[in-house]
């Protein structure tokens, strides 16, 4: 099972690295385009996985809420984070996407 010291660098890697790619001045949706598109054309290593979360109100909708890269296994780590996340919240359910 992931170590949550682990899983917490993890989380402020991803979410500091959305944030300082996309800046301020953009709507959500289009900091995700660009990240997409950036992960998308700029593959670190292997492939890249996004973390999705499934919309509570908006049916079948997934919403990016992490990235996983760099590291030599990234499915399995977005797996392991996946599984963490839907044991600690029950009613959320996640996925992994590859990026690229």
């Amino acid at each position: 099972m992931l170590h949550t010291n682990r899983f917490a660098s993890y989380l402020v890697l991803t979410f500091s690295s959305l944030v300082s790619l996309t800046g301020c001045d953009s709507t959500y949706d289009e900091k995700v385009e660009k990240l997409s598109s950036l992960v998308e054309r700029n593959q670190m290593g292997g492939t890249d996985y996004f973390l999705e979360k499934k919309g509570k109100y908006f049916q079948g909708e997934w919403f990016k809420t992490g990235l996983i890269f760099g590291v030599i296994d990234d499915h399995n780590l977005c797996i392991e984070i996946k599984d963490y996340l839907e044991g600690r919240y029950p009613n959320e359910r996640y996925r992994c996407r590859p990026g690229n």
